[in-house]
């Protein structure tokens, strides 16, 4: 592993200089890159998982405005009230006690699906699981 930087043949520092400007250029191309695609792969993420799998109309208008509204909103607060520590410590506790109460209804369903089993049986019907009780 080199300590320094390699000596240069000619004895000017060219490469050096060139090799700043290419990682400067490069790096505010990332930067700006990311800005740029980042809020539209959340769109289309958000979107895809609106739509949801097996559903047969798609995305409806609702849907579209819904996930645009919540992007746009999003955006001007973090614009109108920027994130300090507190704030950030704050959502992390929130987030975190979201993540542990939805754990903890998870457990007590699949506890009350153990100790109630559904009778009858279960059919899947274009992407939706039906559940039907046969008789007579």
């Amino acid at each position: 592993m080199l300590a320094g930087p390699v000596p240069n043949p000619t004895g000017t520092d060219h490469a050096t200089k060139t090799g700043f400007w290419t990682l400067t250029l490069g790096s505010v191309g990332v930067v700006y890159g990311a800005i740029g695609t980042s809020p539209l792969y959340a769109l289309k993420e958000s979107l895809h998982a609106a739509a949801g799998e097996g559903r047969p109309h798609g995305l409806t208008r609702e849907m579209v405005f819904g996930v645009v509204s919540l992007m746009l909103d999003g955006a001007h607060a973090q614009v109108h009230h920027p994130v300090t520590p507190v704030r950030a410590a704050a959502a992390a506790i929130f987030l975190m006690s979201l993540a542990l109460m939805a754990a903890q209804t998870r457990r007590w369903a699949r506890e009350a699906e153990k100790r109630n089993p559904p009778l009858g049986r279960f059919i899947e019907t274009d992407g939706v699981r039906l559940h039907y009780v046969e008789r007579g």
